[in-house]
């Protein structure tokens, strides 16, 4: 008798484990999170907590500098370049996760198509990234981080040659219609990436904080690996008109 109740009370604790396994479900891949202009890594600790209550166990927020624009956008590429290859050792030679922000998008762009970075990056994720430049940056040429930032910017040569590349890289662009400091709006968007756009969400800065977003952004980051993009996706400029929907589906049995 005594033998049969320790090994229904064995059952019980192993079935519960596993059902507490089921539910807080643990993802071990690093994700780094890039702050945009005139910011810093405090500005993503809602993001970071977000992710880390969702089951991320390693999350880490990066300084990459005030991003003031004085910096190019190359220079703050390198930065990006010695952080995700300083995490990717630390844990093991592992390919990060790589989140930016804004003006921390961009350079995340450069820096995984221009400076090797797509044998260390996994997946990258841009928010309300001027991937393809902003207009607003015309207030400032005299910086050259928003010199940069301009639809024709020696940047923007660069990144549409041949020897850009995204590698296996999967990438993914969020971003609102109604942003007024990336004009036009979907300059966010980028070809071959899978697509999501948050009409709800009406300010630039927002989106780091919104929790739709933040929810959208850690269902992004499960999936083990997106299935291929249709082909609206991959042309988002088609006719000028904003994407609202790409949404990214596991490949099967992925998840």
């Amino acid at each position: 008798m005594y033998k049969f109740l320790i090994g229904c009370l064995c059952f019980v604790v192993a079935q519960n484990t596993l059902f507490a396994s089921l539910i807080h479900a643990h993802y071990d891949r690093p994700v780094l999170l890039l702050h945009g202009i005139i910011q810093d890594s405090k500005s993503l600790r809602k993001m970071e907590q977000y992710l880390k209550d969702e089951g991320f166990q390693t999350v880490i927020r990066v300084d990459i500098g005030s991003l003031a624009a004085e910096d190019s956008i190359p220079t703050v590429a390198k930065r990006i370049g010695a952080a995700v290859e300083g995490a990717s050792k630390k844990h093991g030679s592992r390919k990060i996760d790589l989140v930016a922000f804004s003006m921390g998008a961009l350079a995340a762009r450069y820096y995984i198509q221009l400076q090797g970075g797509h044998r260390y990056v996994n997946r990258f994720v841009s928010i309300s990234g001027p991937l393809q430049g902003t207009y607003v940056s015309v207030v400032a040429l005299g910086l050259k981080g928003m010199r940069d930032m301009m639809p024709a910017s020696p940047v923007f040569v660069a990144l549409k040659s041949s020897k850009a590349s995204w590698g296996d890289v999967e990438v993914h662009s969020l971003y609102t219609p109604n942003d007024v400091i990336i004009v036009p709006a979907n300059s966010s968007v980028i070809e071959g990436a899978h697509v999501k756009s948050f009409p709800h969400v009406t300010l630039h800065h927002q989106m780091v904080k919104s929790k739709e977003v933040l929810k959208y952004l850690a269902d992004v980051l499960k999936i083990k690996k997106a299935a291929p993009i249709s082909d609206v996706c991959k042309n988002p400029s088609q006719k000028g008109k904003l994407l609202k929907h790409c949404k990214p589906q596991a490949m099967p049995d992925a998840l």
